[in-house]
């Protein structure tokens, strides 16, 4: 089993702060920090799997009246199927914060024009929407650095976090979750959790290839969450602080 604690205070001792006019690193360093936060939150609470089984009045009709009772906050419940519906707030919001952060830095590199020469792959483009184009735009840029300027090395988390980052759906239902695609499997997850019209369609209520693994989603989850803090610190050096990409200009 992994440690958990460890393995996310070495990503985050690891993370470098931005220069305040980095306008697009900052927003990501800080939800890289809340991603951290709510994972050793959750790891306190003790990650565990939720018992659904009359979950309803055992905690959402209890949880209002706990909350406007609390003494203290951040509300502490002790124990019982509360203390899993706390755990599993801040578990599922480190997974939101990975997911976007991840997509963040890929849409970052993606669109930001490189210095490196004047190749038209090298020139910014803000309209890339969907996976697909800036997953496609990434890895355009990833083979010219390659080839053309022998920088690929310097961006071996991008490469990473870029494979793991698939453009078809993982399907919870269907595909096993492995080592090659858990990053999607999380993305899926999160996805499903924010556009499914209720609990009745979303798959991952159920018991699926994800909701399955119970204690393998920490693993994955701190995984994750260690190749995008990678993914920012390489983008943080190689990109900005040696000037490969070329910050926007703020809007005032």
């Amino acid at each position: 089993m992994i440690d958990l604690k460890k393995a996310v205070n070495e990503a985050v001792n690891f993370l470098p702060i931005p220069p305040e006019e980095d306008i697009c690193l900052c927003s990501c360093y800080e939800q890289l920090i809340g991603a951290a936060y709510s994972l050793l939150t959750a790891d306190i609470y003790g990650i565990q799997t939720r018992d659904t089984k009359g979950y309803h009045y055992a905690v959402r009709v209890k949880l209002s009246q706990l909350l406007l009772n609390a003494t203290d906050l951040p509300f502490r419940p002790t124990g019982g199927p509360c203390a899993t519906w706390a755990s599993g707030f801040y578990f599922n919001t480190a997974l939101q914060r990975i997911v976007w952060t991840g997509e963040r830095l890929l849409k970052i590199f993606a669109s930001l024009r490189i210095t490196c020469c004047n190749d038209a792959l090298t020139r910014k483009n803000y309209n890339l929407k969907g996976i697909g184009p800036i997953k496609g735009s990434v890895d355009k840029r990833l083979r010219h650095l390659t080839a053309k300027h022998n920088r690929g090395n310097q961006l071996i988390a991008l490469q990473t976090l870029y494979d793991l980052t698939a453009i078809n759906r993982v399907d919870l239902d269907k595909d096993d979750v492995t080592d090659a695609n858990y990053f999607g499997a999380i993305r899926e997850d999160v996805n499903m959790r924010k556009h499914s019209l209720g609990a009745f369609n979303r798959s991952s209520t159920l018991s699926t290839k994800w909701s399955g693994l119970k204690e393998r989603q920490v693993m994955y989850a701190v995984k994750a969450f260690c190749v995008v803090c990678r993914v920012y610190a390489e983008l943080d050096q190689y990109c900005f602080r040696e000037k490969l990409l070329e910050l926007p200009v703020p809007v005032k």
